[in-house]
């Protein structure tokens, strides 16, 4: 009888080990998932560094990148540099947003076409909703307040353009980067400080 008690505790004892590492080996294998971000350019004179130094520095630190445009046909900065979107603007969704952590604004003399775009303005107004990071650079702050996103929130942009934040109930401060609501940022020079205030609050360091 002592031997069957014993050869029961050892079979339970191997069982229930096995089965903890089973478990254990199985969280090991769960991955975080991996933060994306949108970023939208103008098919036309987008702010290069804005935009390419911006997204290095978040895929260095293992963010994935989409870019959007008015079309997906190739869009050019005013440097000269070229990229091609994989999205058109008309084709994100609500669904679609929420897969995003942030989305960004990028600046550059090409990014008034969007200051009264209303399909961006409601892909803005659904990610404040899902309570992503919204972020705008350059003369990008002007779409965020030439959409009444701005009024009472403190916000930077390109010098030359102030009064577009006033003008709409905004709070313009001369400051390199701005983080209120939104993180705003008042041009190219300044985009390394940009994207890091990005990447803090998206909890990377």
């Amino acid at each position: 009888m002592k031997k069957i008690v014993f050869l029961l505790f050892v079979v339970l004892f191997v069982g229930s080990t096995a089965f903890g590492a089973k478990r254990k080996k199985s969280g090991r294998s769960v991955k975080r998932p991996k933060k994306q971000v949108l970023m939208v350019i103008a098919p036309v004179n987008f702010r290069d560094e804005e935009f390419f130094v911006t997204k290095k520095m978040l895929e260095k630190k293992g963010i994935s990148v989409v870019v959007a445009s008015k079309s997906k046909s190739e869009a050019i900065g005013m440097l000269g540099g070229k990229f091609t979107p994989q999205l058109a603007i008309s084709e994100l969704k609500k669904r679609a947003l929420k897969n995003f952590d942030a989305i960004i604004l990028v600046g550059g003399s090409g990014s008034r076409i969007y200051y009264d775009d209303l399909q961006l303005r409601k892909i803005i107004k659904s990610a404040i909703k899902y309570k992503k990071v919204v972020a705008a650079i350059c003369l990008a702050p002007g779409i965020l307040a030439k959409g009444g996103f701005l009024k009472g929130m403190k916000a930077t942009i390109w010098s030359g353009a102030k009064d577009v934040i006033t003008d709409n109930g905004g709070i313009y401060t001369d400051s390199p980067v701005v983080v209120d609501k939104f993180i705003t940022a008042d041009g190219p020079t300044h985009v390394t400080q940009f994207a890091k205030a990005i990447l803090s609050a998206l909890g990377e360091k």
